[in-house]
């Protein structure tokens, strides 16, 4: 129900080439994409039970079984590191009301794949992929008499969400 732009920041510190630990704390902007949009320019005020995440926080252990390097056109050494983390963290997120919005927290786990480019000794190009499962409280958005009467923010449902994102940044190696 919603598009969103993230922004995030993560600490690694590795003991070794193979293991290491991480902190994310991750920004969303959401907004309802343009199907909730549409739905609210209906005059019978059409809209779905829902919430989005406002932000996480988490930390991780950082496995990296594999390691390699290719040869760029015959010139140059590209390596590359790609590292499997387990993670556990905290979602805040809202829900969704007509006449104001409230903010929960729910515990997170999730699993990433990292996929590092070296362009030098110190930096590096990163590709997070990132999966993430909580379970979120949705309230209803609006009174309603149907199916059964019901009041702004009673409890709706509880759904267990999925945030698959795909994150690209740069990471310097101290």
């Amino acid at each position: 129900y919603s598009e969103a732009s993230l922004i995030g920041v993560t600490g690694n510190y590795f003991f070794s080439e193979r293991h290491g630990m991480q902190l994310t704390y991750l920004k969303a902007s959401m907004r309802p994409n343009q199907a909730i949009s549409d739905f609210q320019n209906i005059s019978t005020g059409v809209y779905p039970d829902h919430g989005h995440m406002n932000w996480y926080g988490g930390a991780a252990y950082n496995f990296v079984p594999f390691y390699s390097k290719m040869s760029f056109m015959g010139k140059r050494i590209i390596y590359f590191d790609m590292a499997i983390s387990p993670t556990l963290g905290m979602t805040n997120y809202e829900q969704i009301k007509k006449h104001g919005d409230s903010n929960q927290s729910a515990l997170t786990y999730g699993f990433d794949v990292t996929q590092y480019f070296f362009f030098s000794n110190h930096w590096a190009f990163r590709l997070d992929w990132k999966n993430q499962w909580y379970s979120q409280k949705v309230v209803k958005y609006n009174d309603t008499n149907i199916p059964t009467p019901s009041k702004e923010g009673d409890p709706a449902s509880t759904k267990l969400i999925h945030d698959s994102l795909l994150l690209f940044g740069a990471t310097f190696f101290f």
